[in-house]
């Protein structure tokens, strides 16, 4: 342990190469830190081979009920539906089952659905495909609106599709595509975004179109292009999204994807596929340098199909498909509120073989619960649906009776970091903390924590608005315990 005085001649006496090696060294440490516990408490199937296969199950929870629907009779060709089951609060019975959407001789058959709720309601936007040759087809996105009770009646829908499209292999660049709509309830809307086809390239383009209805009637009330294509961190092509609301904000989850190669996992194993965040205001403004971040960019992995995106006050819940070390996982990744990274859960994973579909990952967080849906199958067209139950439990110092064995100063994270970064610490007993930052120099620039803290985990974080770039450290001190590490600020 270094004391005041060896802090200070230490770090002033660095060269130019110990800096670099710690920023490399920095770059390279990424934690995981353990703020909150994820217990997989139930794995249920949605249905059995003799109801006719299921996929695609996305889900709604209230107090008392799980509103569970999904891709029914997947086995029946062109005939498949979309069907609701609704489970008691713990999944244990099935209280309500029938059919919501049924092939049509004019539209087809459906395929793709996608939920949202604001507690009372629910809103399902869904598409259907009518194939029109051997080898092409039409494809409709449709809207309707049900009450979340046992009746569930539908209150409200679109007459006609919303728009009609084709799929993906028959568009041209720009035209849009209807599949995996993502919905999103606001204070006063509730809005559809689908995306436009454009290049997996480097240049490609990344653009959604985004429709606001009226939450009573389903009317629409606009529709707009949201071009992404310039927002710092973000090249190459958006697909699937998923999109929540908190506070007077909008955000979108999105997996960029560049690739000269198109999207075939196995032909493009050096595709690079990472997950942007975007913040809007309620009118859709965000400033492309400020309100983009990166929130997931692993190395030797792609990341793409958002598909659930939710958050409950405290923490934010995105959901996605990753392909790595010859899995293709099921992935849920838990941020804090200033979207500090807190846990990575893997909740399903198979062999990444060509065509595996199987893995569609949906999301819902109800009170201390995560649903998280699942497709079962060893193909799209095959096999049972899931539900995953995991219950939260938080592990703060006054609520975990498990007491840490030692003093620990953990890496920040993220780091680099710009302009918050959260610094988590360990105490095996009570003790007077102090936690500074200071320069590469030793100048102490400011305290984060100065008092008696409890035995357990803890964290603060650290806004360096107003720091230049460059590194800096942080050390904790107690009677019997002190160490340091650094940090490194980008602007």
């Amino acid at each position: 342990m270094l004391c005041e005085t060896k802090f200070h001649s230490y770090y002033n006496s660095w060269d130019i190469i110990t800096i670099i090696l710690i920023v490399c060294i920095s770059l390279t440490l990424i934690p995981v830190p353990s703020y909150a516990q994820f217990e997989l408490i139930k794995n249920i199937p949605v249905t059995e081979s003799s109801e006719g296969g299921s996929a695609r199950p996305e889900i709604v929870a209230t107090a008392d009920r799980v509103f569970v629907l999904y891709l029914g009779d997947i086995t029946a060709g062109e005939n498949r539906t979309f069907k609701l089951k609704i489970y008691e609060s713990n999944l244990d019975s099935v209280v309500v089952s029938k059919v919501l959407v049924s092939r049509s001789t004019e539209y087809g058959s459906p395929t793709d659905i996608r939920l949202a709720s604001d507690g009372q309601y629910l809103y399902a936007f869904y598409e259907t495909n009518k194939s029109t040759s051997p080898t092409t087809a039409t494809t409709h996105l449709w809207g309707a609106k049900y009450s979340l009770d046992d009746n569930f009646d539908r209150v409200a829908y679109t007459e006609k599709p919303i728009t009609s499209s084709k799929p993906m292999e028959e568009l041209q660049d720009g035209e849009e595509l209807v599949d995996d709509p993502a919905p999103l309830v606001g204070p006063n809307s509730v809005f559809v975004v689908t995306r436009l086809k454009y290049s997996l390239k480097k240049e490609g383009q990344t653009v959604y179109r985004v429709r606001e209805f009226n939450k009573s009637d389903l009317t629409k009330v606009s529709e707009f292009n949201l071009d992404l294509s310039n927002a710092a961190g973000i090249d190459g092509r958006g697909r699937v999204c998923a999109l929540t609301y908190l506070q007077g904000h909008y955000y979108i989850a999105l997996p960029t994807t560049i690739s000269d190669f198109g999207i075939v996992e196995t032909v493009d194993p050096s595709a690079i596929s990472n997950i942007a965040l975007v913040k809007f205001d309620t009118s859709w403004v965000y400033n492309p340098q400020t309100d983009v971040r990166i929130i997931s960019a692993e190395q030797d992995d792609k990341e793409f199909y958002v598909c659930g995106f939710n958050t409950d006050g405290t923490y934010f819940y995105v959901t996605y498909v990753q392909i790595a070390s010859g899995e293709k996982r099921a992935v849920l990744k838990i941020f804090d509120v200033n979207f500090n990274f807190v846990k990575n859960i893997i909740v399903k994973s198979i062999i990444a073989l060509p065509g595996g579909g199987e893995i569609r990952p949906s999301l819902e967080v109800r009170g201390n619960r995560i649903f998280s849906g699942q497709s079962a199958g060893e193909s799209v067209g095959s096999g049972n649906a899931e539900v995953y139950v995991y219950e939260i439990a938080t592990t703060s110092a006054n609520e975990n009776d498990i007491v840490p064995k030692y003093f620990l100063l953990s890496q920040n994270y993220p780091n680099p970091f710009n302009p918050a970064t959260t610094v988590h610490f360990s105490l095996p007993q009570r003790s007077h903390v102090t936690l500074k930052i200071f320069d590469v120099v030793g100048r102490e620039l400011t305290t984060l924590v100065d008092g008696e803290l409890d035995p357990g985990e803890h964290s603060v974080v650290f806004n360096a608005k107003g720091f230049a770039s460059g590194i800096y450290f942080y050390r904790i001190t107690t009677p019997t315990f002190s160490q340091t590490k650094s940090m490194v600020v980008i602007k």
